[in-house]
């Protein structure tokens, strides 16, 4: 059977329809009304460094080997010395002559029969060796070992002192030595309370 609808409910049908559909809406309206999401923004951006190429290179050109010198050594000629013997004339010898381009030498020496003597002469004997009055100085480096000689017969030590490229002229020699106490050298005996305290000599030679 069809009802029908009275007339008299219509107004109040209509506004149950409007709150039906506000209660529907109500939700979607609020969300509208809600504040909106927080936004979070990204990061700020930060460029790159700007790049800066490689400097250009120039290749140099291929060096060629550097040739090693020749190195030429000329050899200095070896220059004998002329050797004066600071006392020859104890062996009534003179010094001679000498050229002026030749070095000079001035030579002596302590000569023993054994080689245990050597060693109290060398500790007691005070040499004065002079060139024209001036006392040469620093002897002792030019000392030489105690070895034999046979052209003395005996043991002994040298010195040769080196003197050097001399002037043309005429010099002189003094030889003197001196104890502080008696020596002997195998034969004789010299120094205080000798018959030898004191032996002189001395050599006279030309360069020209």
């Amino acid at each position: 059977m069809k009802m029908r609808m009275n007339t008299n409910m219509k107004p109040l049908f209509s506004v149950l329809m409007m709150i039906a559909l506000l209660l529907v809406l109500a939700p979607v309206l609020a969300q509208d009304d809600a504040a909106p999401p927080t936004y979070t923004p990204y990061p700020t951006y930060t460029p790159y460094p700007t790049y800066t190429p490689y400097p250009t290179y120039t290749v140099l050109p291929s060096l060629a080997p550097t040739e090693t010198p020749t190195l030429t050594l000329t050899p200095t000629p070896f220059i004998p010395s002329y050797v004066v013997l600071a006392n020859c004339e104890e062996f009534d010898q003179t010094g001679g002559v000498a050229a002026a381009n030749v070095p000079i030498e001035i030579a002596w020496g302590w000569v023993v029969t054994e080689p245990q003597y050597i060693a109290r002469h060398l500790r007691y004997a005070a040499y004065d060796i002079r060139l024209n009055d001036q006392p040469i100085e620093g002897f002792e480096t030019f000392r030489g070992p105690l070895r034999w000689y046979p052209g003395d017969s005996g043991w002994g030590v040298y010195w040769n002192v080196p003197a050097g490229f001399l002037a043309p002229g005429e010099y002189r020699i003094t030889y003197k030595v001196t104890w502080a106490q008696p020596v002997d050298d195998g034969l004789d005996r010299f120094g205080p309370g000798t018959p030898r305290p004191v032996v002189e000599s001395g050599c006279s030679f030309t360069v020209q």
